[in-house]
């Protein structure tokens, strides 16, 4: 464990962390939990989820599954595929714009990716078109001034659980459904593979941005 008392945490965060860390802590106290025994817990796990391990397990897609197994089958390797790309590293790390001139981090990639989940799940299959976006306007969540890595590997791990139940709750890949600005309607076979499209985009500039940033590759 990192930190072991308040003031020594907060001496190492800067001000969107700690409020961040202040919010943590009230989740953390509960009944029969004091504040020690909250803080004693793995807050360095808990402010960078991606430090040690991937945040999801990665498992291979159906080699001889139906359409639709084979689809969340890949739309999850994928997810987990930036995981990996994020394990290990630390805050500075994260944020680092690698490849430049592109200003893309790994940190922003999370951000954004959270926001796709929750545009297509929740916003246009959940039917929840008045659901703002998670950080405001569509390319704000690339801009990672003052972004905690914490908040937004939770935030997008929420998101991907809320896509996972959503997605399980629909009866047909040709289910339809409609986008506030859409002309025509769309399946879910649609969404499938667009997501799919869209995590695999963003893991090729992921193995570009973790090469630059430590020089591991791999799949």
């Amino acid at each position: 464990m990192l930190w072991r008392d308040p003031d020594t945490a907060r001496e190492k965060l800067d001000p969107a962390q700690v409020t961040f860390v202040n919010r943590l802590l009230e989740e953390l106290e509960g009944p029969g939990v004091t504040r020690g025994e909250a803080i004693s817990r793995d807050l360095d796990q808990a402010l960078c989820p991606c430090r040690d391990t991937a945040a999801m397990d990665r498992i291979e897609p159906p080699l001889t599954g139906g359409e639709r197994d084979t689809l969340v089958g890949f739309l999850d390797y994928q997810r987990a595929t930036l995981a990996g790309k994020c394990a290990g590293l630390d805050e500075d790390q994260l944020r680092k714009q690698a490849a430049p001139p592109s200003e893309l981090t790994l940190l922003g990639l999370v951000r954004h990716m959270a926001d796709v989940e929750r545009a297509w799940f929740r916003r246009c299959v959940g039917a929840e078109h008045d659901l703002p976006r998670v950080w405001g306007a569509h390319q704000h969540a690339f801009d990672v001034t003052g972004a905690v890595s914490a908040e937004a590997f939770s935030t997008w791990e929420a998101e991907v659980g809320r896509a996972r139940e959503i997605e399980r709750a629909v009866e047909s890949l040709d289910s339809a459904f409609s986008r506030p600005g859409w002309d025509d309607d769309f399946s879910l076979r649609f969404v499938l593979v667009h997501m799919i499209e869209e995590y695999a985009r963003h893991n090729g500039h992921a193995d570009l941005l973790r090469e630059a940033i430590d020089g591991s590759t791999g799949e």
